[in-house]
């Protein structure tokens, strides 16, 4: 499967793996949670410690092979290898993602119980999920689709 852009065939698994890449970097940025209170307000992402510098590596890592599939490139690695990296990217985006979800649901659900402001999961984590689950399904379409 494939769509044409600009005349030029695109493999799906491609574009869906480059959104998940971009997806993944932009969530890493945006507040994961936030909580308010007594009019302040304060927010922290995943780069509040080393979980967003571990999302972006293996988002550009990436989009760094996607960038080559989309484009012809010759790589050192086959189609499969390739497949399996960006599978690996998003699989390590999910992991970082699953392991900081408790933190960040108990800060939230800390600060709700005992202050009189409020506290939220932010968009953050909700744009990494879905941009790991984005690359790692670019990668296995990367591996079933066939070249055209």
């Amino acid at each position: 499967m494939a769509i044409a852009v600009s005349g030029r065939k695109m493999p799906i698994g491609g574009l869906v793996a480059g959104l998940g890449g971009v997806v993944s970097i932009l969530g890493a940025f945006l507040p994961a949670q936030t909580a308010s209170a007594n009019g302040l307000s304060i927010s922290a992402s995943f780069f509040d410690g080393n979980a967003g510098k571990t999302i972006c590596v293996a988002a550009i890592v990436a989009l760094v092979l996607v960038g080559a599939w989309l484009t012809g490139q010759k790589l050192p690695l086959n189609k499969v290898a390739v497949s399996v990296v960006i599978i690996l990217a998003g699989a390590v985006v999910l992991l970082v993602v699953a392991a900081n979800y408790g933190d960040i649901t108990d800060g939230v659900n800390l600060v709700n119980k005992y202050s009189p402001g409020a506290a939220s999961v932010g968009m953050g984590l909700y744009l990494t999920l879905v941009g790991g689950i984005l690359l790692a399904v670019g990668g296995v379409l990367g591996l079933v689709q066939k070249d055209s």
